[in-house]
């Protein structure tokens, strides 16, 4: 489940609702809706992490000069 796929909020949360019913064994089906949310965002929070770090680090595999021209630092 990534944005690269397409999948939307909406999306995400529907995938794991699914996950959340029949994936688990106790969890409480009263829960599933506020979980769904928070584990979506969480979800979507981390790719953003993951995609921009990645392209921190494209950046700064350029030239030392290119590294710091786009105002990034980069020390790794």
């Amino acid at each position: 489940m990534t944005s690269v796929y397409g999948v939307t909020r909406y999306g995400a949360r529907a995938q794991i609702d699914n996950q959340l019913r029949h994936n688990t064994d106790n969890f409480p089906p009263e829960l599933v809706f506020d979980a769904r949310a928070y584990l979506a965002e969480k979800t979507f929070e981390c790719l953003y992490i993951m995609f921009t770090t990645n392209k921190a680090i494209q950046v700064c595999s350029l030239p030392y000069t290119s590294c710091f021209s786009g105002g990034l630092a980069c020390f790794l």
